[in-house]
């Protein structure tokens, strides 16, 4: 407190030609180079009374003494410059608060031996404003037009954080239950995204949903607040969707895995296939032209089927009357029925067993 009175003092006024000052035949200070200072570096101005120091100052322009400084008896002492009165008021042992000649705080108070309280800070010039740690290490900047960095003397960003080591983080933490959360919003609406009951999630604020929420046991839920599984999508409408885009040319597909084996769902070359990974093989492959390959790859039927047999596990027995498709085929333990389309178009033909 007192070196910041003893700086006021000097910045509003010149002292006088002498290095100490004299109180009740008590000297402070001593007549050295270093102006008024004590031995140990430091100033005393305690209450003395209705003694006046005027005597010791100058007034600004020099010449006689024009009483700029004066302290009363219980401790306040003031200062006088060409725009008016600056009250320095001593609260306690520790604590300083600086008025204006009509009594307006201006802002700046020594609350304690480490603590100073600041109504603003305004920088010198249009080079920046920085708070520097004791190994000049840069805290904050807050360049000329607003933008502020952390870490950074030159932020990009409205907000720009920078720095080394492992790992760089924001954290936003909420100590009394309520969400933490950081909110971003344009003119079109806003997102949060959340920490709440042990779960993160991205919260639509215009429509008050959350889009994707991701519970403590690792399910996440796209369209609904509790996932049942690992992935679950709910939503409604004409067609819910889950779409993967490949953009530069590779496959695009979904692949499903346990512990024995591999199977991908995959669209490649305008066609679809159902992919073996364990065999490197497809077992099944629909062209865009609709044709259909079970063991080729290259179907030249609607389907075709590269395989010594076919199996037809139900059994039928078809009148001949009875509706059908052409080319439709039933069997049972007599006969083997196709269906030609014509009137009563179904024909058989007897199976001959054991040949």
């Amino acid at each position: 407190m007192r070196k910041l009175l003893l700086c006021l003092i000097v910045l509003c006024l010149p002292l006088c030609a002498t290095n100490y000052y004299q109180i009740d035949g008590v000297i402070y200070g001593i007549a050295s180079t270093d102006g008024l200072l004590n031995a140990d570096g430091t100033v005393t101005v305690y209450n003395a009374g209705t003694t006046d120091l005027r005597d010791c100052f100058t007034s600004k322009s020099g010449g006689a003494a024009s009483n700029p400084f004066t302290l009363d008896s219980i401790g306040r002492g003031s200062l006088y410059t060409a725009s008016g009165w600056i009250k320095i008021v001593i609260k306690d042992s520790d604590a300083v608060t600086i008025f204006t000649q009509d009594n307006i705080w201006v802002g700046i108070s020594v609350v304690s031996s480490d603590t100073l309280e600041l109504k603003a800070v305004k920088a010198m010039d249009a080079s920046g404003l920085s708070l520097i740690d004791d190994g000049d290490n840069l805290g904050v900047f807050i360049e000329d037009g607003g933008q502020v960095g952390i870490g950074t003397n030159a932020p990009s960003q409205p907000l720009e954080v920078s720095g080394s080591g492992v790992s760089q983080r924001i954290k936003i933490t909420s100590t009394d239950g309520n969400l933490a959360s950081l909110w971003l919003e344009n003119t079109e609406g806003g997102t949060q995204f959340i920490n709440d009951e042990n779960a993160f999630g991205i919260y639509d604020q215009d429509q008050s949903a959350y889009r994707l929420r991701i519970l403590d046991n690792g399910q996440v839920g796209i369209g609904t607040n509790s996932p049942s599984q690992p992935l679950e999508v709910s939503g409604s409408g004409v067609s819910q969707r889950i779409k993967i885009t490949a953009t530069d040319g590779n496959l695009a597909s979904l692949w499903l895995e346990n512990t024995e084996g591999g199977t991908q769902f995959i669209n490649d070359e305008d066609a679809f296939g159902i992919y073996d990974q364990d065999e490197a093989a497809y077992r099944l492959r629909i062209l865009d032209t609709g044709q259909v390959g079970i063991g080729t790859t290259q179907p030249v039927q609607l389907l075709s089927v590269n395989s010594d047999s076919v199996q037809i596990v139900q059994t039928q027995s078809p009148a001949s009357a009875d509706p059908g498709d052409t080319g439709e085929v039933a069997w049972d333990s007599t006969f083997v029925y196709v269906y030609t389309g014509v009137a009563n178009g179904w024909g058989r033909a007897t199976l001959e067993v054991g040949y």
